[in-house]
């Protein structure tokens, strides 16, 4: 059965918590390059990231997910940072990461592994050379020998966490190796997922590289019904693809997450989506959009329709 998310619950099933702000990677499905210069940055101090996890530990959400729009592992507290919400939380909330993999040093893989984390989704854009260092920025060599060595270390320290999941997004630039990615890594006994694009609220421009499938409005979103989204100075944002935080509904540091969560703003938004009446969502909402292309349908022939559909649509637009 379905889930449904048309009323939150009394916390947010998830947390998403930015330790820090930055990113070290260009990917161009990602709206960081587009926006990093144009908002603040820093890292998130300890007694605000402790006042999260304190409250958290009252409600025991499903996960808590120590990243948002950056690369977690540039946070040189992060294993600390996990290790702390592992002793408050234990075992009744799964606390993970997503990560780009390019700094997966033994010193990094082994403090991971000794924090307690339950799993770590490395985003990994390409299988051949080419293709990843074209699409995320990254030193191909680099990415893959960390994620072997993660591999083999937790085989080593006969460890069962962190769970490892590979993540690739579904773009023009890659279509084409996703079957083999999948299958090249599944060998290996890792599991392999891909993920549908999306323009991140409007703030990527629309590409056609990007998606050749076109895209189209999101009528459906469980995200502000479900998580909250919590940057490094405690401002709680709408949305994860809120990249240039247009809409902060309060701060950490002077309200607590429950109030925020059912504050009359959020719950505003949440009706107004709820009821159809998009022209009153924030401006994030309205420009949300994702490929046209459903689910493992890029080599079926119902994505090459759609794919051939959308080029004469963009050619009847020139």
């Amino acid at each position: 059965m379905a889930v449904r998310y048309e009323t939150p619950p009394e916390f947010p099933e998830r947390l998403h918590i930015q330790t820090i702000s930055y990113c070290n990677a260009k990917c161009l499905f990602c709206a960081y390059p587009h926006v990093a210069d144009k908002v603040t940055h820093g890292i998130m101090e300890d007694d605000v990231y402790r006042k999260i996890i304190d409250e958290a530990a009252l409600y025991r959400p499903k996960r808590i997910a120590l990243l948002l729009m950056n690369e977690p592992l540039l946070d040189r507290k992060l294993p600390e940072r996990i290790a702390y919400a592992k002793k408050k939380l234990s075992d009744s909330t799964e606390v993970t990461i997503t990560s780009n993999g390019s700094i997966l040093t033994p010193k990094i893989i082994n403090s991971l592994i000794d924090s307690g984390l339950d799993r770590i989704k490395i985003s990994i854009q390409g299988l051949t050379r080419d293709t990843y260092e074209r699409i995320m920025g990254l030193n191909y060599q680099r990415t893959f020998d960390g994620i072997n060595r993660l591999v083999e270390t937790l085989k080593e320290r006969k460890a069962k966490k962190p769970k490892v999941v590979l993540s690739m997004v579904n773009v023009g630039q890659n279509e084409d190796e996703i079957r083999q990615y999948k299958r090249h890594w599944r060998k290996k006994g890792i599991k392999a997922t891909s993920v549908a694009f999306e323009n991140k609220g409007g703030n990527i421009a629309e590409n056609v590289e990007l998606h050749p499938f076109g895209l189209k409005p999101r009528t459906r979103c469980y995200r502000f019904n479900r998580c909250a989204y919590i940057i490094y100075n405690g401002d709680l944002i709408l949305c994860c693809a809120d990249w240039s935080r247009s809409v902060v509904l309060g701060n950490v540091r002077e309200k607590s997450i429950r109030e925020i969560w059912q504050s009359e703003r959020l719950n505003e938004i949440r009706n107004n989506f709820l009821q159809g009446n998009h022209v009153l969502l924030p401006g994030i909402c309205q420009q949300c959009k994702k490929t046209r292309l459903a689910m493992r349908s890029h080599r079926n022939l119902k994505g090459i329709y759609q794919k051939l559909l959308s080029y004469f649509q963009d050619q009847r637009k020139t």
